[in-house]
C-alpha cells in the first residue's frame, strides 16, 4: 500500500497492537507526531532557525490520528465527531473548522491539499499515497484482562 512506511518492531500477534505515530513527507522533511500534535516543518537554508514548529489543539490531533489509522477508507462525520469530540455534541462547524485547520497544514507540502478528502454526503478519507506522506507505525504490547 502505498503511504504506508514500516511497521517498527517485530510482527503484530494478539497481543500486540499496532498504532500509527507518525506522518511524514519525506519530499518537504514534514513530520507529525500524531500523539502529540507537533508538527515539524524545517526552514529554508538561508533561515536562522533550523525548523519551524506548531502544535494542533487537541481536536485537531484526535481527527488526524483516526483518519490517518483509517488511512483510505472514508469515514463517517458521525463517526469522526464521537472520535475527535470525545462524544460531546459539538455543531457541525466544529468538525469542518478541524478539517480546514488540518489543510493548511498539509497545503505546506501539497497545495491542492490531495490527501484530505470531502466524501459530499458522507464524511472524510484521508489518504497518504495521494500527497507522497509515510505513515510510520510501531507495535506495543496490549495487555488482555
Amino acid at each position: 500500500m502505498q503511504g504506508v512506511k514500516a511497521v517498527v518492531g517485530i510482527a503484530a500477534t494478539e497481543t500486540e497492537r499496532v498504532l500509527a505515530t507518525h506522518l511524514v513527507h519525506p519530499g518537504s522533511g514534514l513530520r507529525i507526531a500524531l500523539a502529540t500534535g507537533l508538527v515539524s516543518v524545517p526552514l529554508q537554508p538561508n533561515s536562522l532557525q533550523r525548523r519551524f514548529s506548531l502544535d494542533l489543539g487537541g481536536r485537531e490531533r484526535a481527527l488526524l490520528r483516526a483518519l490517518v489509522e483509517r488511512n483510505g477508507r472514508t469515514v463517517p462525520r458521525s463517526q469522526l465527531e464521537v472520535l475527535a469530540f470525545t462524544g460531546r455534541k459539538e455543531p457541525a462547524t466544529s468538525l469542518r473548522l478541524a478539517i480546514v485547520r488540518l489543510r493548511r497544514v498539509f497545503v505546506r507540502v501539497d497545495v491542492q491539499c490531495s490527501c484530505l478528502q470531502t466524501v459530499y454526503g458522507v464524511g472524510y478519507r484521508f489518504d497518504a499515497g495521494l500527497s507522497g506522506f509515510d505513515i510510520v507505525f510501531e507495535s506495543s504490547a496490549c495487555v488482555s484482562t
